[in-house]
């Protein structure tokens, strides 16, 4: 959530009219306010269509991977970790 907030205060700083670059050079203000909220609309779509999915594989982990049992574990049929000492339920 942090990194949308940021990511889209960066691009607003950047294609704010005068602040950067104008465009176009010697226009006025509300053409060049209508050209760069464009540039931005253009811009965030792009950025958020191949940014997106690489911020939510970093903050969704494949949940699914299995876990390796810590040492002196065994990890059972069912998919469970049980010591590899336990005799009173050991892995069936």
């Amino acid at each position: 959530m942090w990194v949308n907030i940021l990511l889209k205060a960066l691009l607003f700083m950047l294609f704010v009219p005068g602040s950067h670059l104008n465009i176009p050079p010697g226009g006025k203000l509300l053409e060049q306010s209508v050209i760069h909220g464009l540039i931005f609309a253009v811009v965030n779509y792009l950025v958020y269509k191949y940014v997106r999915p690489l911020l939510e594989s970093f903050s969704n982990p494949n949940t699914r991977a299995e876990q390796p049992c810590p040492a002196g574990y065994t990890k059972c049929s069912s998919g469970e970790c049980r010591l590899k000492s336990d005799i009173h339920s050991p892995c069936s």
